[in-house]
C-alpha cells in the first residue's frame, strides 16, 4: 500500500512539473486590433515591430505570437467632440471583452487622438495607454516631424512602451530605455529606439 502510495505522489508531480513546464514554454499571445480607419500597411508594420523587439530580441524568452485582427469601430461612447479626441480609458473599457479574452495581451492602433485624465486636466493628450492586459496607441501626436520611416519607429516605440505596462513594468529613469516616461516629449521616443534597458529587460526575461 505504502509503494501503491508513493508512485501515485510520484506521478501527480510528475504531472505538475510537467504542466508548469508546459506554462512556462506556452507562447504569449498578442493581438493588434485596428480601431477606426487606418492603412493595413502601417498595422502589419507594427504587429512586425512587436514580434522583432519582443520576440526576435531575445528580451522575452518564450516565444511571441502576434495575430492582427480584423478592424473595430471606434466606440462613440469613447468620443469627447468638443476636443474632437477619444478617451484613452473608456476605448480601454471596449477592449476588455468576451471576445479578445484569449489572447494574453491586446493592443489597440489607431490614428484619432486619445486622451486620459491627468492631474487637473480630464483629457490630457497621450502617446497610448495600458491598464491591465489591454493597451491602445495612437499615431495623431507622433506625426510631427517626422517622414514615415520615422512614424512607424515612434509608432512601435510607443507601442512596446504599452506592452511594457502590461507585462508589469513600471516607467523607467535609464536614459534609453523605452519605458522611461516619455511626459509628451518625442525626442524620449527617438532615443530609445523601442530598446529596453539592462533593468527592465532583466525584468521581462522570466516571463
Amino acid at each position: 500500500m505504502q509503494r501503491m502510495v508513493g508512485l501515485w505522489a510520484l506521478c501527480v508531480l510528475l504531472l505538475g512539473c510537467d504542466s508548469v513546464s508546459s506554462s512556462q514554454s506556452a507562447p504569449i499571445n498578442i493581438a493588434i486590433v485596428p480601431l477606426g480607419k487606418i492603412s493595413p500597411t502601417v498595422v502589419q508594420a507594427t504587429a512586425a515591430g512587436v514580434r522583432t523587439l519582443l520576440g526576435e530580441k531575445q528580451v522575452i524568452k518564450r516565444a511571441i505570437k502576434v495575430v492582427v485582427l480584423p478592424p473595430q469601430p471606434l466606440p462613440d461612447v469613447a468620443y469627447h467632440p468638443a476636443r474632437q479626441r477619444y478617451f484613452g480609458l473608456k476605448l480601454l473599457d471596449s477592449l476588455a471583452g468576451d471576445a479578445l479574452m484569449p489572447y494574453d495581451k491586446v493592443l489597440a492602433i489607431t490614428d484619432h487622438d486619445i486622451a486620459i485624465p491627468l492631474g487637473q486636466q480630464p483629457d490630457w493628450g497621450v502617446f497610448g495607454v495600458a491598464r491591465g492586459r489591454v493597451a491602445v496607441v495612437s499615431r495623431y501626436r507622433l506625426r510631427r516631424g517626422a517622414d514615415a520611416q520615422r512614424l512607424q519607429q515612434r509608432l512601435n516605440a510607443v507601442a512596446v512602451h504599452e506592452l511594457g505596462h502590461t507585462f508589469g513594468l513600471p516607467h523607467c529613469n535609464e536614459r534609453y530605455c523605452v519605458m522611461r516616461d516619455a511626459q509628451s516629449r518625442l525626442q524620449f521616443i527617438d532615443e530609445s529606439a523601442g530598446q529596453f534597458g539592462a533593468a527592465c529587460a532583466q525584468q521581462l526575461k522570466p516571463l
